[in-house]
């Protein structure tokens, strides 16, 4: 008996400890509502969000806890809604289906990522979080292998990559394939314009169409020795630029012109200040 009280002692302390490290995370609320949209989640959202920060952190819980539902939960959401049947469902008059189905929406919003031991909350609140996720949004369309990346967050691709998969995981951003290589963007960044800022990553891409916004009659011999680049890189990134639409190739007397699309570069420019390809 003795042993049992010890035991159960330690596993006390040992929850007492992590419930403690909770309490020294400080939410700031101005930072978290530039990302996300925590005030449209309902009351009730909130309240479970809250004890979730307390419930993901505890590595000792009781897995054998039985309560009435529709399906059968993961051990750590079992313990999550227990505890706010416990909490919630006397004091605030909550039902146990709505507390099923809050936890449940907040899964499905990403708020509650179990298997990362947090919320999207204590993500948002993270300074090292919320200095990736201002990189990303200025850099959209960046990948780990950039040396910005090293430059300006000061660290390598090993834990830059990892904080970014924390990130996806929590719907903060998303990823997208470009020929090998992943690109990030912000969640709400326009899907329409990911092809546009990661082509445009490429310096000699980038000049060789500004070269046709200025002439579009100019030579693919003198672009090459202008920019001191052979003439069949500069046929490979026109091929390119005529795949995304950005050239249009047209045929006069033996020679071929290559028009660029001012339309989208217009609206382009209107959305991002760089590169710049149209004045106003």
């Amino acid at each position: 008996m003795a042993l049992q009280e010890r035991r159960e002692k330690e596993n006390q302390d040992i929850e007492e400890i992590e419930i403690e490290k909770i309490r020294k995370v400080e939410i700031k609320a101005e930072d978290i509502e530039k990302y996300s949209d925590l005030e449209q989640l309902t009351e009730i959202e909130k309240e479970v969000l809250n004890i979730a920060k307390k419930v993901l952190k505890l590595k000792r819980y009781d897995a054998e806890i039985s309560v009435e539902r529709v399906e059968t939960l993961p051990p750590l959401v079992e313990k999550l809604y227990a505890d706010c049947i416990a909490k919630l469902s006397y004091s605030k008059g909550y039902s146990k289906e709505e507390i099923f189905l809050s936890i449940r929406s907040l899964e499905d919003q990403k708020w509650i990522v179990t298997n990362e031991r947090r919320t999207k909350e204590e993500i948002l609140a993270d300074p090292k979080y919320q200095e990736i996720i201002e990189f990303i949004k200025n850099n959209p369309g960046i990948h780990g292998r950039s040396e910005k990346v090293e430059e300006e967050l000061k660290i390598t691709r090993n834990p830059f990559v990892k904080h970014l998969i924390v990130l996806e995981k929590f719907g903060i951003i998303r990823s997208k394939k470009f020929g090998k290589t992943l690109h990030y963007f912000l969640q709400d960044f326009p899907k329409s314009c990911e092809n546009l800022v990661i082509l445009f990553q490429n310096d000699l891409l980038v000049e060789i169409l500004k070269n046709f916004v200025q002439d579009p009659t100019i030579q693919i011999t003198k672009i090459a020795n202008d920019l001191d680049v052979y003439h069949g890189t500069i046929q490979y990134h026109i091929k390119r630029l005529k795949e995304s639409k950005l050239l249009m190739a047209i045929e006069s007397e033996g020679k071929t012109q290559y028009n660029p699309n001012l339309s989208i570069l217009n609206k382009y420019n209107k959305k991002f200040e760089k590169p710049i390809f149209v004045g106003d």
